[in-house]
């Protein structure tokens, strides 16, 4: 099954009320930040510890200002908002080798991302998210460059000169 992988701030959601589950505004403003009323997602199957890990080094590989700890929450495609729609596109990553399993969803409107919201949040609220350490995400990128050593210059600078 086809699951859906985005990076998060997980601190930002941590002010969701519980009792409640009405998301705070800054888990969907930072996390949830549109732009043309689309929202980019990786998609990968089957989900597993290898394509979670591609998916990882796509992200990490676009960073500029250096490497740091950081979130992803993942979930079924079943689990999307019926009325959201998802397009294949592009991905902006030196990292190629996962470049066809990024997503935009489109046409998103604020009550498309509210549900969208509620989603994520039931995903961390069960633990459907993983945190990547500094030290890992920084192994991720050692992983590729051993393979391609190339592909250090491809990085930003400040995130090769950190390795």
């Amino acid at each position: 099954m086809p699951h859906y992988i985005r990076k998060i701030d997980k601190a930002k959601w941590a002010k969701t009320d519980a009792r409640t589950s009405d998301v705070a505004a800054d888990a969907i403003t930072n996390c949830l930040h549109t732009r043309s009323n689309q929202l980019s997602f990786w998609k990968v199957e089957p989900f597993n510890d290898n394509n979670l890990k591609e998916v990882l080094k796509a992200i990490i590989s676009t960073f500029t200002s250096g490497i740091d700890t950081f979130d992803v929450v993942f979930f079924d495609e079943n689990e999307m908002p019926d009325d959201i729609k998802s397009i294949q596109s592009k991905a902006v990553t030196p990292y190629t080798a996962m470049i066809d399993n990024h997503y935009d969803l489109v046409d998103l409107t604020i009550s498309k991302l509210t549900s969208l919201s509620g989603v994520i949040y039931s995903k961390i609220k069960i633990g459907a998210e993983k945190r990547i350490t500094r030290t890992e995400a920084k192994n991720l990128m050692r992983e590729v460059i051993a393979a391609d050593p190339t592909f250090r210059g491809k990085l930003h600078s400040t995130i090769a000169d950190s390795l």
